[in-house]
């Protein structure tokens, strides 16, 4: 399942405007994949923005009436992270630059199969 994680998450970062993606347990905060262009320093944002999703998690309640949360988007002065659901409890972290550049369907796409090879289990992979 190593191979298949690190393939898509190089798919994602291959995409116009992203420069790293990780996958985050949010229930824990822990990083569990990285790819090659999440470098060290953004470690701790990725662990960070795991209380970002376990507020929604914790008022989710109130949000029923809006459906599942499909896309989180923190845009700061730097960069933006944009966090997708995954699995469960998981979480893809992805951090970009550029606010117009992102091919938002594509992304979601790409995430979905990072969700199903959780599924899948090892022997998706």
């Amino acid at each position: 399942m190593d191979k298949k994680l690190n393939r898509i998450l190089t798919d994602i970062d291959a995409m116009n405007g992203v420069e790293g993606s990780a996958i985050v347990d949010f229930r824990s905060g822990m990083v569990i994949y990285t790819s090659p262009g999440f470098d060290d320093e953004a470690t701790p944002l990725a662990e960070a923005t795991s209380d970002y999703w376990r507020l929604y998690e914790r008022q989710s309640g109130a949000f029923n009436a809006l459906g599942p949360l499909k896309i989180s988007i923190m845009i700061h002065e730097k960069k933006r992270l944009t966090m997708l659901p995954c699995g469960e409890g998981l979480m893809c972290l992805v951090q970009t630059a550029k606010v117009d550049d992102i091919d938002w369907l594509e992304l979601q796409r790409k995430v979905l199969c990072l969700h199903n090879t959780f599924l899948n289990g090892p022997s998706g992979g």
